[in-house]
């Protein structure tokens, strides 16, 4: 059996095999082609077409997005994302999830995915939140019931 592993790491592994802290035998088994990607910082042009396509990829549980504010983008370009690509595409469906109207998403948006601070973050406001839960929820087929009572959170 002929097998190929593509891995990726966040740190340097070859300082990491020299401080004997990653095993050396499993660093040139791994090492065979080398890869790297830039950082999303170091790329922002990419920022608008990477939300559009993280929208189309969630468009069937949430509705369709045809439009991004160039001021979100331009917003955007300041932040640094330091889960990279996999960061924004969270940011993305947490604003898709909480987006009750329209079909552009703006820095209001982002905001409230946020929670207001401008800095990502991955909980939700059960009560801010309900309008667009409900909304949600009835597009997961009525998964969702209640108003989470039932589930520990809420009231």
């Amino acid at each position: 059996m002929d097998v190929r592993i593509l891995s990726a790491c966040n740190r340097p592994l070859l300082p990491l095999v020299q401080q004997n802290r990653f095993r050396a035998d499993l660093y040139h088994r791994l090492n065979v082609v080398k890869l790297n990607l830039l950082p999303l910082r170091e790329h922002p042009h990419d920022l608008a077409a990477l939300i559009l396509e993280f929208a189309r990829r969630h468009s069937h549980v949430y509705s369709g997005i045809a439009c991004i504010d160039p001021a979100l983008v331009q917003y955007l370009t300041q932040q640094p994302f330091e889960g990279n690509v996999r960061e924004l595409e969270h940011a993305v469906e947490r604003m898709l999830f909480s987006k009750t109207q329209g079909s552009t998403l703006d820095l209001s948006d982002w905001m409230a995915q946020c929670g207001g601070g401008g800095r990502s973050v991955a909980r939700l406001d059960w009560r801010g939140g309900r309008p667009a839960i409900e909304r949600n929820a009835r597009t997961w087929n009525g998964l969702w019931k209640g108003d989470g009572r039932d589930r520990g959170q809420g009231d």
